[in-house]
């Protein structure tokens, strides 16, 4: 099949790639359950240092000027970067 002249490859699903996807997901929540302390302690620590929240929110507009969702980013960037 294809789409504007691009091929569209077809899914391929197997015992094997869903017991990958199930070990993928099932680590990826084991390992954010065990970084969590260490990211609420990052969190307090930019609380401490600087000014504000420690995540910075922007209105951003977007296609055909919609307002998507607020960009959420670490306020120590927008500070580096003399916003």
């Amino acid at each position: 099949m294809t789409t504007a002249n691009i091929a569209v490859p077809k899914l391929r699903v197997s015992p094997n790639s869903l017991v990958k996807r199930g070990v993928d997901i099932a680590g990826s929540s084991v390992m954010l359950i065990i970084c969590a302390p260490l990211f609420a302690v990052v969190a307090a620590l930019i609380k401490l240092d600087s000014e504000g929240p420690a995540l910075f929110r922007q209105k951003r507009i977007g296609k055909d000027g919609e307002i998507p969702e607020h960009a959420n980013r670490c306020s120590s960037l927008c500070e580096k970067s003399g916003w």
